[in-house]
């Protein structure tokens, strides 16, 4: 039999080279429900160990893991900072949000964003999302500055008959968010009894300014696409063009190119 007083002496022991791996220590009275035991293993654990760190994928620096974003889906690391400054060039670029790792197309939605983008950024990847399941030769944006709303092509006309009778004649559309009523040919507010051409020669359009944008636009050689409206600038390069909606054409002249041939007399190379 071992003497009960040299198990106590041994315990003792054992608790005093315990006590000099740690920074601190205190007594606390013995509980008999195991559970504070574990609790009081595990807090004293936690106090020695230094935060695990992990590294970024992009800039390959070292970071504690709250400063890191981890995406949802593939679960690829990244620094908050490199994190937020890829979203940023994405939703400037137009493109929607997904993982920056190389080859994977995992999406990042708003909700994971909430702690790193400001509430405006976050609208926009809504936005993206929209205008990545729409598309582009179908997309409508409200004309309204304080509106700009996205909206498919079928939708608008569709909620637009509901209010205005000869719609898709006339080319009139009703905003599905803020209401405003709006020319879907030449994306102006609706010019009752007037065409576009005619529009266009009265002073309401010349001061506004969409008119001036267009002068400036055009002043810089700037084309519109024929098809989605979108103003496209030739930065370098031959003269045929293709539009994000995927309409070719002769940056000269404006002339149809089909079937990737060219429709018109028009230099290729200036």
């Amino acid at each position: 039999m071992v003497s009960t007083n040299s198990t106590v002496a041994t315990l003792v022991k054992e608790v005093g080279l315990l006590q000099k791996r740690f920074s601190s220590c205190q007594s606390l009275p013995v509980c008999k429900d195991i559970t504070f035991v574990h609790q009081l293993v595990e807090a004293a654990i936690s106090s020695q160990i230094k935060p695990r760190e992990e590294t970024c994928a992009i800039c390959y620096e070292d970071f504690q893991c709250d400063k890191m974003f981890e995406v949802p889906g593939c679960f690829h690391i990244f620094c908050d900072v490199c994190m937020k400054e890829h979203l940023r060039r994405t939703l400037v670029c137009g493109k929607r949000a997904i993982c920056p790792m190389e080859d994977c197309e995992s999406e990042i939605h708003r909700e994971a964003c909430v702690g790193i983008l400001d509430p405006e950024q976050l609208s926009v990847i809504d936005q993206r999302k929209m205008e990545s399941e729409i598309n582009v030769r179908d997309r409508v944006y409200c004309p309204e500055p304080t509106c700009s709303a996205l909206m498919a092509k079928d939708m608008l006309l569709k909620h637009t008959n509901e209010f205005f009778l000869g719609a898709e004649q006339l080319g009139a559309r009703k905003c599905m968010v803020c209401g405003t009523f709006f020319c879907i040919n030449c994306s102006f507010k609706w010019h009752y009894h007037i065409t576009c051409d005619e529009f266009r020669k009265t002073q309401t359009y010349q001061i506004s300014n969409h008119a001036k944008f267009e002068s400036v636009a055009e002043r810089h050689g700037l084309k519109k696409c024929r098809v989605c409206n979108t103003w496209i600038e030739r930065v370098y390069g031959c003269n045929h063009m293709t539009c994000k909606c995927k309409y070719e054409f002769c940056y000269t002249c404006g002339a149809e190119w089909i079937n990737k041939e060219q429709t018109c007399k028009c230099r290729l190379m200036d």
